[in-house]
């Protein structure tokens, strides 16, 4: 069994405890991170595959599946070969300009313009030939993102040309001045910074109608070895992992149903692909898509551009072994982002992101109900028991402005709205960043696991999560009659000046909301 970074945190920080008292806080833990990466890089399973440059943090996500590179590989995953920008690296170009998130605009507008110094370019361009013109991703690698929060960019290129890759490279810096980045970072206690790691899209040619060229996984997704309610499951979809990861979307297969044969239910979630060429007069004018939205034509990701993608595996058991064996090499249980393409008969999964999951250990007895039960809930992230000073309802989008205004000026509520929202990314974690609570009303046929609505964002900032099963609305109609409940002027958005007592057990998978009159 592989040791978790806090294990070896812990047994480095007591060897150097001594030696390091007049060590500020802040520089200890940069000490026994760079320690910890050394180590990992002499591991000849890691070298291999991994190129650093520049000093400093990898940031969690590259960090992460550094240290558990030799445990993917071991389980019978594999691992890209990626190039990483340390922080460091870009310690002299925020330097030089005065990048700083202290004014976002200046520091998004010199992130982009102003000019890398010759030996910066010939690093990026070195990486860039590296991968020979052929697809590739550059990605974040923040501070408290290894699980991803969807507050930083990551692109994928249809080519590795220097131009696009350096272009890549400062988009991805600069999302770390995003708004909600910047909230997340507040709230969470985290530093700025980030890494970005350069790396091949997991996939194969494929060609589409009409002539068109297209590179993309069989099959992509993500998935957890173990949740705290039982067995583990993947999420899939035909083609990029963009829809399962960013929405959530694609079929849901758990342990148990591993062996069923799903191939010709999965050939109806093709998603998207990597336009490479051929075709220009059909497919040129494509637009992209990042994070669900329209986006330059350059990063080539088109949707539907073929009917399935052919040669899927009959079933799934394979990779459920492969990821138990992984939990058991890493100790904990694992989140994974994953692509798969069929060699053969055989689905070979490259294992693109991975994260502990903490095992929820909890002991809320919810015995009888002291106040009268308003909402309750049987989908639950996150085991808490608390009392919220305040409740809004926010239903229709022009409620979400009402909302963001109500955050400003609160803290520690309760906030409920309908999916449909999030659906269409109309509500952001800066709409509700100090909430405590937060609750998803189900509508428009969402029914998926709501994980990927949030990605990491409420786990990380340690907010209670759940979709409602039921409430009570005579009883909270009534608190509007009691002069409780404020309507905010033109929104369907509704205040209510009350206490709740919320207790949330993910263990359970239970949550009950009390009204404290």
């Amino acid at each position: 069994m592989i040791q978790t970074r806090e294990q070896k945190l812990s047994e480095v920080a007591g060897v150097l405890a001594t030696a390091s008292r007049k060590v500020s806080a802040a520089s200890l833990v940069r000490l026994l991170e760079n320690r910890i990466v050394t180590e990992s890089l002499s591991r000849s399973s890691t070298q291999d595959k991994w190129t650093i440059i520049g000093s400093g943090s990898l940031g969690d996500k590259a960090r992460d599946l550094l240290l558990k590179t030799p445990a993917i590989l071991e389980s019978g995953f594999k691992t890209n070969d990626r190039a990483v920008l340390a922080m460091g690296f870009f310690d002299d170009f925020v330097a030089r300009n005065g990048i700083s998130g202290t004014n976002r605009q200046r520091a998004l507008s010199k992130i982009m313009t102003k000019e890398f110094s010759s030996q910066e370019r010939e690093t990026i361009r070195q990486i860039a030939e590296r991968f020979n013109g052929k697809p590739v991703v550059v990605r974040s690698s923040a501070y408290g993102d290894s699980r991803g929060t969807g507050f930083y960019d990551s692109f994928m290129l249809r080519n590795s040309s220097v131009e696009r890759v350096e272009r890549a490279i400062r988009k991805v810096l600069a999302s770390q001045f995003g708004q909600n980045a910047m909230v997340f970072r507040k709230d969470a206690g985290l530093p700025e910074g980030m890494a970005v790691m350069i790396e091949p899209v997991v996939g194969k040619m494929i060609k589409g109608e009409y002539g068109g060229k297209f590179f993309a996984p069989n099959l992509s997704g993500f998935g957890y070895t173990s949740t705290a309610s039982g067995e583990g499951y993947i999420q899939l979809v035909s083609g990029l992992p963009l829809d399962a990861v960013q929405k959530g979307k694609g079929m849901k297969i758990t342990a148990s149903q591993a062996k069923e044969d799903f191939l010709d239910l999965v050939e109806g979630y093709s998603r998207n692909l990597i336009y490479t060429g051929g075709a220009d007069s059909l497919f040129g004018d494509c637009l992209g898509i990042k994070d669900g939205k329209a986006i330059n034509r350059e990063y080539g990701i088109v949707t539907g551009a073929v009917n399935g993608l052919g040669g899927l595996p009959r079933d799934f058991a394979p990779m459920f072994e492969k990821m138990k064996r992984l939990e058991e090499a890493c100790g904990k249980p694992q989140y994974f982002e994953w692509a798969g393409v069929m060699r053969g008969d055989k689905l070979v999964v490259t294992i693109l992101q991975t994260a502990d999951v903490s095992p929820k250990v909890d002991f809320f007895e919810f015995g009888e109900n002291v106040g009268p039960v308003v909402i309750t809930a049987n989908r639950v992230w996150g085991s808490n028991k608390l009392e919220c000073d305040g409740f809004v309802w926010v239903i229709n989008p022009n409620d979400v402005w009402a909302l963001g205004k109500y955050n400003e000026e609160h803290s520690n509520y309760a906030v409920l709205y309908a999916s449909r929202l999030r659906t269409f990314d109309m509500i952001q974690y800066h709409h509700l960043s100090n909430a405590s609570v937060v609750m998803e009303s189900p509508d428009s046929g969402r029914t998926t696991d709501p994980f990927s609505h949030w990605g990491g964002k409420l786990d990380t900032t340690k907010k209670v999560f759940f979709v409602t099963m039921n409430w009570d609305y005579e009883r909270i109609h009534k608190l509007e009659e009691e002069g409780k409940g404020r309507r905010i002027e033109d929104t369907t958005c509704t205040i209510y000046d009350v206490k709740l007592r919320v207790t949330a057990s993910e263990r359970q998978g239970k949550a009950i909301v009390e009204l404290i009159e």
